[in-house]
C-alpha cells in the first residue's frame, strides 16, 4: 500500500517543480498566486494519478484514452480555477493551464523513459 503514496508523492513533486517554475514565468510572482497554483495542483493531480493507477491496474486497454480524458479534464478544471482566482493577469487561464500541464506531463514521461 505504501507504493501508492510513493507514486503520488513522486508525481506531485514533479508537478511542483515543473509547474511552479513555469507558473512563475507566466506571471504568478506573488506568494498568494504561487499558493493558489500549489493548492490547485494538489486538488487536480491526486485524482488524476489515482485514476491513472486504476486504469493501469484494472482497465489497461483503456489507459491511453483515459489519460487523455483525465488530462483534458484537469486542464479545464485548473483553467477555471485560475480564472476564478485571477492567478495569471492578462493571460488566458486555460492556455496557461494547458501549457503547465503539458510541461509537467512531458517531464513525467521523460522520467519514465530514462528510468527504464
Amino acid at each position: 500500500m505504501i507504493w501508492i503514496f510513493e507514486i503520488l508523492a513522486f508525481n506531485l513533486a514533479i508537478v511542483f517543480v515543473t509547474e511552479l517554475t513555469a507558473s512563475f514565468a507566466f506571471g504568478a510572482a506573488t506568494w498568494r498566486k504561487i499558493a493558489t497554483v500549489t493548492l490547485i495542483n494538489i486538488i487536480t493531480n491526486l485524482p488524476v494519478v489515482l485514476s491513472s493507477l486504476c486504469l493501469t491496474l484494472f482497465f489497461e486497454a483503456w489507459h491511453d484514452l483515459g489519460i487523455v480524458v483525465l488530462e483534458v479534464v484537469a486542464v479545464i478544471i485548473e483553467g477555471f480555477m485560475f480564472s476564478k482566482f485571477k492567478t495569471f493577469d492578462n493571460r488566458n487561464p486555460y492556455f496557461v493551464s494547458f501549457v503547465l500541464n503539458a510541461i509537467s506531463f512531458s517531464a513525467g514521461e521523460l522520467i519514465k523513459i530514462f528510468d527504464k
